[in-house]
């Protein structure tokens, strides 16, 4: 009886307790209490990009399983691994350094989901006939390290098996879960078909010196990518990076050779710093959102040079992609044919076995876009190159012309408000180069363009619509600048001036006759002082200029060549010159999405990168840097001026921390402003049903004495 006489206590005591606990786990951190997690965890919410684990290149070895390889096996030294046929199959977390050569087989890690493994090549020569040379089935996280001095070499195969293909394989490094490629040594990954690297998680690299040559895309991620302080080269066929999530580069050099995209991201870029050279692509940078805060940005494209590709729901266009002629956002580079005309019969049409079901979606709403992370891709559509020939257009959406009209029974698109879709341009170097290109655009956004600050110059050649600047202004998009220093040229025909509402003035000067190639542009103020200067690469007609010396009401005169006018400041915006025709840009130039398309050789043999790449640069100041690359692979500066930071440039954001303007998606995204209102909201609830449960808990118990002393 004595042990129910203190029923009552007990209960209240629990209960309590209980209360105390909700209490405390509700308002841990704001009481001091520190919430230990797992940075490199899958499940990891937090806002660090990249984790200690990811930077450390040369973690202790010391007590490493070593794994020596020869012919088509090899020694291993210590549990945690064993040979199954010719694959290295690493079991268990832990580390593991890995040498020698293996003719036919391949490294495969397949351990508990929890695990994290730690690999370093240290000089490995690995092909594999039949499947990835290394693959991750499953893991929380995998580390790739180079080790110090060493070379290392993965050759992909000619045919994967039934197995591979089964599980999805489509690259010479091939993972499922986080990878982290990291050290100082070298890497090169040469693929016979599909993807270099492939990871259908994050892929992080932050260090070595890595070489990625691919027919298909040199870097294919289903999730994030992120780059800093390490020395990457990727020539593909197709996209050089081909993410699904968000790309972002805060350190380190990365050189393109693309048949189609140099990057392309499903949702957002952001370069911070560091070297990023694309020597030759059909478009440069292609994501929703696009955002250069620092570093040095030269490209060399076909079409678009940035490309904002957010669909705003306009209905002549302003889908991913661009190009010329009848694109719209049905893609592929659409050409009307003479009559009488044919196209090649190599370009028969493809017709998907499955295609997505429609989704009807209002501004604002996002559904999946067809295409992405299936098997069988849209049809493709039929393009013309600039030598005239007909090739194909873009397999991500594009279709051919009679398939146009039905393509919203097969597609599903992403409709993302104007706001929603932009590019920002806060510091650094930009240089954008397009000589041959048809209806190209430098800096083109479905939404709006944003600069202040960082150097820009936009070279785009000929008479042939090529727009040096394009905001979707027929969507409500918006073109501002309020710092920084631009001189774009391009073609009159649909040349665009920023807003009146900018902050820093701005002048478009048209020509009547298109200036020729190598043209010097100078801006002078009234006293004949020279404010901003630059040689043009390429023929031009139209020339959008603006510098924060610029101040209204003021006179200034731009000299082309021999030949100079003066022009009066009245507004914020003014436009000049003599030539004829302003377009309305942006999405009504029915851009079209290449994702995917084979537009032409990605590279040939014995290419160097165009001449003009670093030629473009403003009088006194830097434009592009020259690239020397010494014995390791670094890059290196050719000039002093090439390092200094330019005037409006950003301040300098410690690598690996992201900067407030952005926050990556996805995983790594911090809760948002609305979930930690809801998350404060819900701690007052909680508190009161504890407290009603601490009532009814102390009724039960008093009750239920009340009731034992009766029977006694």
């Amino acid at each position: 009886m004595s042990t129910y006489r203190f029923i009552d206590r007990v209960c209240a005591i629990v209960t309590v307790l209980s209360l105390i606990v909700t209490i405390l786990f509700m308002n841990g951190e704001k009481l001091g209490i520190v919430k230990v997690s797992d940075a490199d965890a899958e499940s990891y919410t937090g806002n660090e990009y990249f984790t200690e684990n990811d930077l450390n290149g040369s973690w202790d070895t010391s007590e490493a399983t070593v794994i020596t390889l020869s012919g088509d096996s090899g020694k291993i030294s210590r549990k945690g691994a064993y040979w199954l046929n010719r694959s290295l199959v690493i079991a268990q977390s832990g580390r593991y350094v890995i040498s020698g050569e293996l003719t036919d087989g391949n490294i495969v890690v397949n351990a508990e989901r929890y695990s994290k493994v730690f690999i370093q090549l240290n000089g490995v020569n690995l092909t594999c006939s039949d499947d990835a040379c290394i693959r991750v089935d499953q893991a929380d996280k995998v580390f790739l390290t180079l080790a110090e001095g060493t070379e290392n070499t993965l050759t992909g195969p000619a045919a994967f098996s039934e197995t591979a293909l089964a599980d999805g394989t489509n690259g010479v490094i091939f993972s499922h879960d986080d990878l982290t490629i990291n050290g100082s040594g070298a890497l090169t990954v040469v693929a016979a078909l599909e993807n270099g690297i492939t990871s259908k998680d994050d892929l992080k690299i932050t260090g070595g010196t890595i070489s990625v040559t691919a027919p298909n895309h040199g870097l294919r991620v289903n999730d994030h990518f992120c780059l800093t302080a390490a020395n990457v080269t990727i020539e593909a066929e197709q996209d050089g990076i081909h993410s699904e999530g968000d790309i972002v580069m805060s350190d380190g050099t990365l050189t393109i050779t693309a048949g189609d995209d140099a990057i392309h991201s499903d949702t957002s870029f952001l370069i911070q710093d560091g070297v990023l050279l694309v020597k030759d692509c059909y478009e440069g940078i292609e994501a929703v959102t696009v955002e250069i805060a620092g570093g040095d940005v030269n490209i060399h494209s076909q079409d678009d040079g940035i490309n904002a590709n957010g669909n705003t729901g306009n209905a002549m266009g302003g889908g991913m992609g661009g190009g010329m002629g009848m694109q719209g956002p049905f893609g592929g580079h659409l050409q009307a044919f003479d009559e009488g005309e044919t196209p090649d019969p190599d370009m028969a049409r493809e017709t998907p076995e499955t295609v997505a079901t429609v989704t009807e979606s209002t501004p604002g709403e996002s559904v999946p876009e067809a295409g992405n992370g299936t098997a069988e891709p849209p049809a493709q559509g039929l393009g013309q190159m600039q030598d005239g020939t007909f090739r194909r257009g873009g397999m991500g959406n594009g279709r051919p012309m009679d398939q146009a009209a039905d393509s919203a029974a097969t597609e599903e698109q992403t409709i993302v408000s104007v706001e929603d879709t932009w590019i920002r341009i806060s510091g650094g170097t930009l240089t954008i180069l397009n000589e041959n290109g048809r209806d190209a655009d430098g800096i083109d956004s479905n939404g709006n363009i944003t600069i202040t600050g960082g150097q820009i110059r936009v070279s785009l050649g000929g008479n042939s619509g090529n727009n040096a600047l394009d905001v979707g202004s027929e969507s409500g998009g918006k073109m501002t600048i309020s710092g920084g220093t631009i001189i774009a040229c391009g073609d009159s025909a649909m040349a665009e001036s920023f807003e009146s509402e900018s902050a820093q003035a701005s002048i478009l000067y048209t020509l009547s006759e298109s200036a020729p190639a190598g043209s010097t542009v100078t801006l002078l103020d009234a006293a004949g002082n020279e404010l901003l200067s630059g040689t043009v690469p390429y023929s031009f007609s139209a020339l959008v200029i603006s510098c924060p010396e610029m101040t209204v009401g003021e006179t200034y005169t731009i000299r082309i060549g021999d030949t100079e006018e003066t022009v009066e400041l009245t507004d914020t915006a003014v436009t000049a010159g003599n030539g004829s025709g302003f377009g309305m840009g942006g999405g009504n130039r029915m851009h079209g999405n290449h994702e995917n398309g084979q537009m032409r050789p990605a590279f040939q043999e014995g290419m160097e990168p165009p001449e003009d790449m670093g030629n473009f640069q403003p009088t006194g100041g830097f434009g592009p840097r020259e690239m020397e690359t010494d014995e390791t692979g670094a890059s290196e500066t050719a000039t002093e001026e090439a390092a200094a930071p330019a005037e409006g440039m950003k301040e300098e954001t410690p690598s690996g921390q992201m900067p407030e303007q952005w926050k990556p998606q996805g995983k790594t995204t911090e809760m948002t402003d609305q979930a930690a209102a809801v998350d404060q909201t819900a701690a007052g609830p909680l508190v009161i049903a504890s407290v009603i449960c601490l009532i009814l808990g102390l009724a039960v118990a008093f009750r239920y004495r009340k009731s034992l002393n009766m029977d006694a």
